[in-house]
């Protein structure tokens, strides 16, 4: 088995201001034509459907992988890894 890089987690107790602030990671490669995607962020804010009060959101880990018509993404939050 071959190995690309480390897992990442999230690195910061503080609360960012925006998913952009708070990434961590932020990566893809192609593989036999799949692509894989790995995004790593700390918590930040977001407000629900674009207005209202802002929520904090759970320090997240998200992988995405798509090829062809197919796409499929599994997320973990900060308690689960």
């Amino acid at each position: 088995m071959r190995r690309i890089g480390k897992r990442s987690k999230s690195n910061s107790k503080k609360i960012f201001k925006t998913k952009t602030a708070s990434r961590v990671l932020e990566d893809a490669v192609s593989f036999h034509g799949a692509m894989v995607e790995v995004s790593v962020h700390n918590a930040y804010k977001s407000s629900l459907f674009g207005g209202g009060s802002p929520i904090t959101v759970a320090a997240e880990r998200s992988v995405t992988l798509r090829d062809s018509n197919l796409t499929r993404t599994i997320n973990s939050w900060a308690s689960q890894f």
